[in-house]
């Protein structure tokens, strides 16, 4: 998975949760994990299309996207509320 893929699942990944997040009342400090496996399920299911990278390295990279993402929402809300 490219560089640019990777930042498109990031944000696929972010909006996925916050779906679910609303969705479901999940409670916040879920959040994290939920965002982690979707990641690592969106990247093993992209590295299965044809002429694409190696499960491992789709895993990795969502992985590494359902982190970002994670991250992301953790700077967000705690910026949000000391505004």
């Amino acid at each position: 998975m490219a560089v640019t893929e990777t930042i498109v699942t990031v944000a696929v990944v972010g909006g996925l949760v916050e779906v679910v997040k609303r969705a479901a009342k999940v409670p916040s400090h879920l959040v994290p994990l939920i965002s982690v496996v979707t990641g690592v399920l969106l990247g093993g299911l992209y590295s299965l299309l044809p002429g694409d990278a190696l499960l491992l390295d789709g895993i990795f990279s969502g992985l590494v996207a359902g982190l970002a993402a994670s991250g992301t929402y953790d700077v967000v809300t705690k910026t949000g509320r000391e505004v």
